[in-house]
């Protein structure tokens, strides 16, 4: 099953657990609004980080053409917030579900996002050599002061 086959399924299936009651933590407020503050925290990264792209933005890691570096907005603190929001959004969206599949769900994805941050790197410091350096010297990969 495919990475959007898996998310579909989630879609459907965490709302379905949730007013059934199966795997799910016990009632509480405070965990569906923090769940809710990190998928609005993440969502909103996650839309800063596409409009910034712009023509750039792909589903794929492949370089568009005339393709540049974008190293300004969000990309100038970290470089792949696109990822750091999913980390954000999608353990947010799986709380206010009160889903017991979180921890399990957040490493799954965490093993896919730190692949594809290596796909990603690889191929930018082939496309841009010294100027990919540079950038990877001034910034964080996915989390400032931590990653």
């Amino acid at each position: 099953m495919s990475f959007v086959g898996i998310m579909l399924f989630l879609a459907w299936f965490l709302p379905y657990a949730d007013r059934r009651s199966l795997l799910v933590y016990a009632d509480s407020g405070g965990m569906r609004y923090a769940g809710l503050a990190l998928n609005v925290l993440g969502a909103a990264m996650r839309v800063a980080a596409a409009v910034t792209l712009g023509k750039q933005l792909s589903g794929y890691v492949t370089l568009q053409k005339d393709h540049e570096l974008v190293t300004r907005g969000i990309y100038g603190v970290m470089r792949h917030p696109m990822y750091a929001g999913l980390l954000l959004a999608f353990p947010g969206w799986a709380l206010v579900l009160r889903s017991q599949l979180t921890i399990p769900l957040l490493v799954v994805i965490l093993v896919f996002v730190i692949l594809r941050i290596g796909q990603e790197e690889k191929l930018l410091a082939e496309h841009f050599g010294a100027e990919f350096a540079a950038y990877r010297q001034r910034t964080w990969r996915l989390l400032p002061y931590i990653y």
